[in-house]
C-alpha cells in the first residue's frame, strides 16, 4: 500500500500536461486534492478508531462551533456561514474516506487483540 502512495504522485510527472507547463484539466486538479486530502482524513479516521461514537461526535462539533465563532468575531456573521457550508461541504465529500480510516483502524485493533490472546494461551 505504502507503494502505491509514493507511487501516484510519481505517476503524475510525466503527463503531457505538466510538460509542457500548460494548466491541467480543473477536474483531475480536484482529484488530486481529494486524493490528498482523503489521505489526511483518512488518517484522522484511523486515529479516531480508538474513540466511541458520541465523545468523536461531540469533538468534532466543538471543533466546528470554536472555528465558526472565530470566523465570525473575525470576518462577521456572513463569512462565518460561508466558511462554515465549506467546511460542512468538505466533511460530507470526505466522509467515506473518514469511514475507511476507521474501519481499517478496527480493523487493526481487532487482529492485534486476536494475536495477544493466541500468543497467551499458547495457540
Amino acid at each position: 500500500m505504502r507503494r502505491l502512495f509514493l507511487a501516484a504522485p510519481i505517476a503524475l510527472l510525466p503527463l503531457p500536461a505538466a510538460a509542457a507547463g500548460d494548466m491541467p484539466n480543473p477536474a483531475a486538479v480536484l482529484a488530486i486534492f481529494y486524493v490528498i486530502f482523503g489521505y489526511l482524513a483518512m488518517a484522522f479516521g484511523y486515529g479516531f478508531s480508538a474513540m466511541r461514537a458520541r465523545p468523536a461526535i461531540v469533538g468534532a462539533l466543538g471543533f466546528t462551533l470554536i472555528l465558526f465563532g472565530g470566523l465570525c468575531s473575525i470576518y462577521g456573521l456572513q463569512k462565518g456561514l460561508h466558511a462554515l457550508l465549506v467546511v460542512g461541504a468538505g466533511a460530507f465529500l470526505l466522509a467515506p474516506m473518514l469511514g475507511l480510516g476507521v474501519y481499517l483502524g478496527r480493523r487493526a485493533a481487532r487482529r492485534a487483540a486476536t494475536r495477544k490472546v493466541l500468543s497467551t494461551s499458547g495457540n
